[in-house]
């Protein structure tokens, strides 16, 4: 079946009745890079700041969260039994009427619909209530942790779901459903078929997107699927690219700028597909919300499209279509090490389950490893990936996997990941027992050289792209944790940074870490085996000239704001930047400090500085171990003169918290705000 043009027809009339209601849909030329609007997301303030009537906060997370904590208000949706009803039957505009009224809507009152922050999911239910008629649908931005930090106290209970009133909900004409169409298997299949030739006469070829992970999409990651690989022609650009260091989709004009260089064109229709439709979806609402108008999701997806001989697929690296015979994966070193709370810029909303789930998987890693079964041990390290991204220990581990089990590229794959995120330890590389096999490979050779490369980089300065290079620039520079490295660090920073212009400089700890690809801030004197030996407390000397030098690589890029030099950092690295910023007079205007860690011998310099005039911001977890520490530093600082502020973040450890870039911000703003 030829692809329909008929979607670009009903979307332009779903956006015209968008704009009756008063939605705000700016006038765009789809073929210029210009920022667009937001139409189809909720930002949480707007949310929770709502006057009566409110938006109908749909909440699509397991009952039990839902149960422990929700907006007051909110109607619990059983997104389970929707996902069921989706894959049943999709095209039952009667009975898809009855399920969204059971809901309790009724198509006239605003629907934001929120998931547990992962996204994917609120972006599913979005477009299933879309594209059965619902007009005014958005998905709340960061999902319910991102509802729950803009809420008062006052609009967070807890409980079982209320009874909800069904509500009648009249299906629309045909034409007046979604902005986002279904798209079928013949659909893509057409688009496979030419995608080696000239599109049929008379039309459009619609564009691919592929929103899986890379491993997926090369085919290292099965998913239970029969074949792996990818629908010949797509474009792979992965849905978490999508999403900010918080979990937030991206603003419209950034993801434009995605969807443009990734390689979609604005006069083509796209037809987004993942695993199962829910990654697509999102996809969908970004290339919406980037002013892309003809989109439609394949639902179905690749578990439908790998299941029919008769639909082609290709694999990176081989070139044509063909099985795999294990399931795999293409995500993420040395067995025993565990990845350093501040070691890499982490995904947020962590928080005490959050770590539990972490410390159950590494168990399970390890004990898996100790068993020589590698494969349960790269199943752990996936999921350990998926709990953090950007951690190059788990990726590295999950190489070391793939190799034992003589899958070289997705181990050159993991591998690759591991160094750029920050493994810099190139002698451990080819040590490795795991990639002995893998030596004579270029993609191997390149990683350890890469390696090597990033040994040598102390520091990692990051200026944001908006900022304007004539005036002069406030300055972070940020010391990572124990057990951290600048190439993952830098990613937490970013964000705020690009809000509110100022520029970010990351250090490297002033001792490494043996066989880690790490580092740390301790004075440790060698061990008789040339390895660090017991810390005797953080290198203040040290510290101090990471400042000096990291403000000195500011310099070269930008002229630095002298007044508005800002110390930051994570655990041990929190511990460096207060002792070099209560050390230095009134050269820096503050300190913004995360699970503060002193030892006791650091803790006493405290009292006997000059804070002056130092703003000075610190987090503390209310789980965390240091806490009572952290505040007694706080309290110390405050009768030293020094403005300080502590802040308590509710059920969290010593992890990143799940709202760091709202605290990060505001955190900031006092730092950097004049008098």
């Amino acid at each position: 079946m030829p692809y329909s043009r008929s979607i670009s027809i009903s979307s332009r009339i779903a956006l015209a009745l968008l704009m009756m209601a008063g939605a705000a849909i700016p006038a765009c030329d789809a073929r210029r890079n210009e920022p667009v609007a937001r139409t189809f997301v909720a930002e949480p303030p707007a949310v929770t700041a709502a006057p009566e009537p409110a938006p109908l906060v749909i909440d699509i997370r397991p009952r039990a969260e839902f149960e422990r904590e929700h907006l007051r208000g909110a109607v619990w949706l059983d997104r389970a039994e929707w996902v069921a009803a989706a894959s049943a039957d999709s095209e039952s505009q009667d009975g898809w009427a009855a399920r969204i009224g059971r809901a309790g809507i009724d198509g006239k009152s605003p629907v934001v619909i929120c998931d547990g922050g992962e996204m994917t999911e609120a972006a599913r239910v979005w477009f299933l209530l879309q594209s059965h008629g619902m007009q005014d649908v958005r998905v709340a931005n960061g999902g319910y942790p991102a509802l729950r930090a803009a809420a008062s106290a006052d609009r967070l209970v807890s409980g079982p779901p209320q009874p909800v009133e069904p509500r009648r909900f009249d299906p629309p004409r045909a034409k007046q459903r979604g902005v986002v169409g279904w798209a079928k298997k013949d659909d893509v299949k057409a688009v496979a078929q030419s995608s080696a030739g000239a599109a049929p006469s008379g039309s459009v070829r619609p564009q691919v997107w592929d929103a899986r992970t890379r491993g997926e999409f090369e085919g290292a990651d099965l998913r239970k699927n029969p074949r792996g690989g990818h629908v010949p022609g797509a474009i792979h650009l992965p849905h978490a690219d999508l999403l900010d260091e918080r979990g937030m989709l991206r603003p419209a004009a950034e993801l434009r700028q995605m969807l443009l260089t990734a390689g979609f064109s604005p006069d083509r229709p796209i037809i987004a597909h993942c695993q199962s439709g829910g990654r697509s979806a999102l996809a969908t609402l970004a290339a919406i919300e980037a002013g892309f108008g003809e989109v439609s999701n394949y639902y179905g997806s690749f578990s439908e499209w790998s299941r029919d001989e008769s639909c082609p697929v290709e694999r990176s690296g081989s070139g044509a279509a063909a099985k795999s015979s294990e399931p795999a994966t293409d995500r993420p070193a040395t067995g025993g090490a565990s990845p350093s709370s501040g070691g890499a810029a982490r995904e947020p909303r962590r928080d005490s389950e959050w770590k539990q789930t972490f410390d159950r998987r590494w168990g399970e890693a390890l004990e898996a490893e100790a068993a020589r079964d590698w494969r349960r041990a790269a199943e752990a390290y996936e999921h350990l990936s998926a709990l953090t991204p950007t951690e190059c220990l788990v990726r590295y581990n999950l190489a070391r996997m793939y190799a034992y089990m003589d899958e070289a590229r997705p181990a050159l794959n993991a591998l690759a990941e591991a160094v750029e995120y920050g493994w810099c330890d190139g002698i451990a590389i080819v040590k490795e027992p795991a990639f002995a096999r893998l030596h004579n490979d270029r993609d191997f050779a390149r990683a350890v050289r890469r390696a090597s490369e990033i040994s040598d980089e102390r520091q990692l300065v990051y200026v944001p792209p908006t900022l304007d290079r004539e005036k002069p620039a406030p300055v972070l520079v940020a010391y990572h944790d124990r057990g951290g490295n600048p190439q993952g660090f830098m990613q937490m920073w970013r964000a705020a940074a690009d809000a509110l212009g100022y520029v970010v400089v990351v250090n490297r700890g002033c001792t490494p870490l043996a066989s880690c690809g790490a580092f740390t801030w301790d004075i440790s004197p060698p061990a008789v085996d040339g390895s660090p030996g017991t810390p005797l407390g953080i290198d203040t000397v040290g510290a101090r000239r990471a400042a000096d030098v990291g403000v000195a690589m500011a310099r070269q890029h930008v002229t630095v704001d002298d007044e508005r030099i800002v110390l930051a950092g994570v655990g041990q690295g929190a511990g460096a930047a207060l002792i070099t910023a209560i050390s230095g007079g009134r050269r820096y205007a503050g300190a913004l400090l995360l699970s503060l860690h002193l030892p006791d011998a650091d803790q006493l310099r405290i009292a006997t500085e000059e804070p002056g005039t130092l703003r000075i911001v610190l987090y503390s977890g209310e789980l965390d171990r240091r806490r009572e520490s952290i505040e007694r530093v706080a309290d110390e600082l405050g009768q030293s003169g020094a403005n300080a502020r502590f802040e308590l973040i509710p059920q969290a450890g010593s992890e990143l918290p799940h709202d760091w870039g709202k605290r990060q911000l505001d955190a900031m703003r006092f730092i950097l705000r004049r008098e």
